[in-house]
Formats: structure tokens, C-alpha cells, sequence
């Protein structure tokens, strides 16, 4: 029998990969507790590293999120509940969750920002995705930029996964020999 060698992983490659994951399943239209997991999993992962570093992503530390009913716990349960939930059955082996699947789209785009912050690079599953949230949730941002997105913004095309999905597929310009 041959020797099996390991795989070596960083953290920062092992939550690269599950963000890629993650966002591929989004665009299939897949399980939306397997993205969670994987996008929790990454996410968890590149807030450790970024409360290290001093950058910090808005999901769980920026207070223009929490609003006035959701402030301290009951905002922490909002955003840890499901991945605990996803992960563990040591108590409350029972227990029944209303999980919300929208809530990855805002951990997701949470996730992209903290990845560009730590790596200080993007790669074509997060540029892809950001362009799909940005479309989706101008009002997520500041006036002056919510209306430059408005102005590109097609809504039906944001409604259209499988164009996106297309996007993640198409070869980049390295696969082509190309610079």
C-alpha cells in the first residue's frame, strides 16, 4: 500500500476555499445551511485573524448594523446562533432553529470584505459576488456610492444566478495565455 502524504493548510488557504465553495453553491441555488456552514466556517476564521490585526468587518463589529433592537446579544445570537447551531449538538440536542437563509448573503459579503482586508487581494469568486450584492442591496451603502451602483444596476439581471454562476466559470485571461 502506498504512503499517504498530508495535505498542508493554512488557515488563511482552508477559509479561501470554503469562501469559493460557499459562493459557488449560493449562485447553484444549493443548501442553504451547507453555505452557511462553509461561509461560518471562513468567516470565523478571517474575523480571528482580523481582530489580531485590528480590521475588523461590520457584521459583528461595526455598530451601524445594530440597530436600536438589536443590540448587544440579541444581535450576537442573530449572527452566531446558526453556525453554532450547524455544529454542535452537546446542548440542546432537541432544539429547533428558525434560520433565516438570507442572512448569508450579508455573511457572505461580510466574508468577502474581511478576505480582501487580510489578504489585501480579491480573487473571482468575491469580485463576483460583491458586483451581485451590490446590485441587489444599493441601499446598503453610503448615498454617493448608492447611486453610482443604481445607475449600473439592472435588477433582472440581478435575479439571474445562472449569469453569475456563468461569470464564476468563464476562464480568466491566465487560462488563455493571456496577461
Amino acid at each position: 500500500m502506498e504512503k499517504v502524504k498530508p495535505e498542508k493548510i493554512t488557515k488563511i488557504n482552508a477559509a479561501e476555499r470554503q469562501i469559493k465553495e460557499a459562493i459557488r453553491l449560493f449562485f447553484e441555488r444549493r443548501d442553504s445551511v451547507s453555505i452557511h456552514t462553509l461561509a461560518g466556517a471562513a468567516h470565523q476564521i478571517f474575523y480571528d485573524l482580523g481582530k489580531k490585526r485590528g480590521l475588523l468587518g461590520f457584521l459583528k463589529d461595526d455598530t451601524y448594523i445594530q440597530t436600536d433592537r438589536l443590540k448587544g446579544r440579541k444581535w450576537e445570537h442573530i449572527v452566531n446562533d446558526p453556525k453554532s447551531f450547524f455544529k454542535h449538538a452537546d446542548r440542546n440536542p432537541d432544539k429547533i432553529l428558525n434560520f433565516y437563509p438570507e442572512f448569508n448573503e450579508l455573511l457572505l459579503f461580510d466574508l468577502c470584505h474581511l478576505c480582501q482586508k487580510i489578504k489585501g487581494k480579491s480573487f473571482r469568486e468575491i469580485d463576483v459576488f460583491q458586483a451581485w450584492f451590490l446590485g441587489k442591496y444599493p441601499n446598503f451603502f453610503a448615498e454617493k456610492l448608492k447611486k453610482e451602483i443604481e445607475k449600473v444596476s439592472d435588477k433582472q439581471l440581478i435575479e439571474d444566478y445562472e449569469h453569475f454562476l456563468n461569470l464564476l466559470n468563464e476562464p480568466t485571461m491566465d487560462e488563455h495565455g493571456g496577461k
